[in-house]
């Protein structure tokens, strides 16, 4: 459900975004855009910030500042930018790019909801039968195999043993259940922790917060503002637990080498882009050549995501066919042996 709105409010803004990019690319100014915008149908939050901002500015009221009290929409240098009679040829380009990257956050939180949290509401649904079973099913079995008065096979030990045990114990691993569920919603940062140690879906994780991180720097890198700005802005806009704290050490930046340095020393980019970013100083354009950079980059995280959906796919299947064949065999042994022996 929380995904579920992240994701509604990504496409909200993303929205905003390439409408406001189509309007100024057209020869409106701001505050005609707002005045536009005002009358559309968006999310209840953009909607009302898009009509004050549509009133402040229709007031009178300075274009840089009215902005700058909207951070939701208006980032500082985005608000900047806009207020620059300079750059208003090059502001509907930001704003596209503004767009693509809350279209970017789209794309990746519907691939961690198919890559993880599908997987885990399956496998979520395969315990709940299980536990059925476990619960119910098999004490009926038991039942009629202790009328037989013979030997039961060791599979068909196994299972009515752990039937037994989680009838016995049932309260208390309902409620190490439900702590558990409560204390990985309360602490995101321990969720990120656990999913990161699992196979793949650490490194999924890690190059998806790397490359949003990237797209964000060479978007605030083309807005001309300071290197130190930019890495402050783009750092600030990563909420992934476990991995802004790594983003915020970059601290105060003066050069393109000492970035690289700090870059190198969280773990989360891979050489090719230290490589680009150590040459800054060199290009006449580091936001292009690092967005372009980043481009490269993402395909290999789509790749390594499609990889990841096929293998969670399969383990899946596997476990749960495995489990259900192993309970089905251990149950059916006993007859077979009983129908064995009356032959």
């Amino acid at each position: 459900m929380i995904l579920r709105r992240k994701v509604k409010a990504c496409k909200i803004k993303a929205h905003f975004y390439r409408q406001l990019s189509v309007i100024m690319a057209s020869g409106a100014d701001i505050a005609e855009a707002m005045e536009i915008l005002s009358g559309e149908k968006m999310g209840s939050n953009v909607q009302k910030t898009v009509a004050v901002v549509s009133r402040e500015l229709k007031s009178g009221r300075p274009v840089n500042e009215t902005l700058q009290d909207h951070p939701e929409l208006f980032s500082r240098p985005l608000a900047t930018a806009i207020s620059d009679d300079d750059k208003k040829d090059f502001v509907p380009t930001i704003l596209g790019k503004i767009a693509e990257e809350q279209e970017n956050k789209v794309d990746f939180m519907e691939k961690f909801s198919i890559s993880i949290i599908i997987p885990l509401i399956t496998l979520s649904m395969a315990a709940l039968l299980y536990a059925i079973m476990f619960i119910f099913v098999i004490p009926m079995f038991q039942e009629i195999f202790t009328e037989f008065g013979k030997d039961l096979p060791l599979p068909t030990l196994i299972v009515i043993t752990i039937s037994e045990f989680i009838r016995s114990n049932i309260i208390l691993l309902s409620l190490a259940l439900i702590g558990l569920i409560i204390f990985f919603i309360v602490n995101r940062k321990a969720f990120i922790r656990t999913l990161s140690a699992l196979p793949m879906v650490g490194v999924f994780i890690k190059n998806s917060v790397a490359s949003q991180f990237l797209r964000n720097l060479s978007l605030m890198l083309s807005m001309d503002v300071s290197l130190a700005q930019a890495v402050k802005e783009a750092a600030s806009t990563i909420v992934t637990p476990l991995y802004d704290e790594r983003l915020n050490t970059l601290g105060s930046i003066s050069n393109f080498n000492e970035l690289r340095g700090a870059m190198d020393n969280t773990g989360m980019f891979p050489s090719f882009i230290l490589q680009v970013i150590g040459l800054g100083e060199r290009a006449s354009a580091p936001g292009l050549a690092l967005e372009e950079a980043t481009k490269y980059f993402q395909r290999d995280v789509n790749v390594s995501a499609y990889k990841m959906m096929a293998c969670f796919d399969l383990f899946t299947m596997i476990f749960t066919g495995l489990l259900i064949g192993f309970l089905v065999i251990s149950m059916y042994l006993p007859i077979f042996q009983l129908a064995g022996a009356i032959g």
